[in-house]
């Protein structure tokens, strides 16, 4: 289970590249413009979030929690506490993934690549969303993006908001039949953040791979 969860922090954060094209499905423009509306009125968002993965068949296979904030464009800090403590921070230029239990902190250059993975949806712009993902309105207030690109972490990722437009649910889906679901709550919109926030200080003793 603890490979596989680390495995699923990093392809959020974007530590794994994407690179092979496919034939790009089509956006719905009213679909794409009320999402993109939705996102230009929000720059900073902080939630606590609760991951659950689940199997091709439907059942959780794995469990997190934690705290998170986004400011648009590029830059978070996903801290997970549950079961095991992780950081992911991104200041727009690199991104650092922190394992307090392998001590040893991954830095990597924040290139196009992360407008693929799932955390760039939040804190990308809106021109990179609709660059990588086709955009559908299914409901409402439920957005359905698609990936134009394979060899990506996940092919799919569905978008719930409440009345409020507030986020309440991410869904994940990968070519292998896993979802990952993020339920946010205690969500607060463009309140100030320390600055801070999306800078990373190496501890002593702590091991440094860079990545190229």
């Amino acid at each position: 289970m603890k490979k596989q969860y680390v495995k699923l922090i990093i392809l959020s954060v974007g530590l794994m590249l994407a690179s092979l094209a496919m034939a790009a499905p089509n956006s719905s423009p009213t679909a794409a413009n009320n999402l993109i509306n939705i996102f230009n009125k929000t720059n900073v968002i902080s939630a606590k979030f609760k991951q659950e993965v689940k199997d091709s068949s439907g059942q959780i296979i794995a469990t997190s929690t934690g705290t998170m904030i986004i400011q648009r464009p590029n830059r978070f800090r996903w801290d997970t506490q549950t079961p095991m403590a992780q950081l992911a921070i991104a200041d727009g230029q690199q991104v650092w993934f922190y394992q307090p239990d392998l001590e040893q902190v991954t830095i990597s250059k924040m290139t196009h690549e992360i407008g693929q993975t799932p955390l760039a949806i939040l804190s990308g712009s809106t021109a990179s969303l609709q660059q990588n993902f086709a955009i559908d309105q299914t409901k409402p207030n439920e957005f359905i993006l698609t990936a134009r690109k394979n060899a990506v972490p996940f092919h799919q990722v569905i978008l719930i908001f409440d009345k409020q437009e507030h986020l309440n649910q991410m869904q994940l889906k990968d070519e292998l039949g896993q979802t990952t679901v993020l339920y946010f709550t205690d969500l607060k919109l463009n309140a100030s953040v320390a600055k801070n926030s999306f800078t990373f200080e190496v501890p002593k003793g702590i091991d440094v791979i860079r990545n190229p």
